[in-house]
């Protein structure tokens, strides 16, 4: 089972998630959240279940946002996000 928290501060997030990933059977400890610097924004990206497919979002995700004008709002991000999401489970899951 994965734990995943985020928790919005005064001054910022405060991200944390377990530490434990199960390869054949055998937990193994891991870094579930990494920082990324994607110029204009920091993006940390967390799953649980096919770790293969969440570091492929993950990938597409950072490429994504790295391309993203500053100051985008709340909705604007929320929207690009989900644009793609949906074009990764469409195109990469199948």
């Amino acid at each position: 089972m994965t734990l995943i928290a985020a928790f919005r501060c005064d001054d910022g997030l405060v991200l944390c998630a377990d530490s434990l990933e199960t390869l054949d059977g055998v937990p193994v400890p891991v870094r579930k959240l990494e920082p990324l610097d994607c110029g204009a924004y920091w993006l940390a990206v967390g799953g649980s279940g096919n770790g293969d497919l969440i570091d492929g979002f993950n990938e597409s995700l950072q490429l994504d946002v790295e391309q993203w004008q500053v100051g985008h709002t709340r909705p604007v991000i929320r929207g690009l996000i989900r644009n793609v999401l949906i074009d990764f489970l469409e195109n990469e899951t199948r």
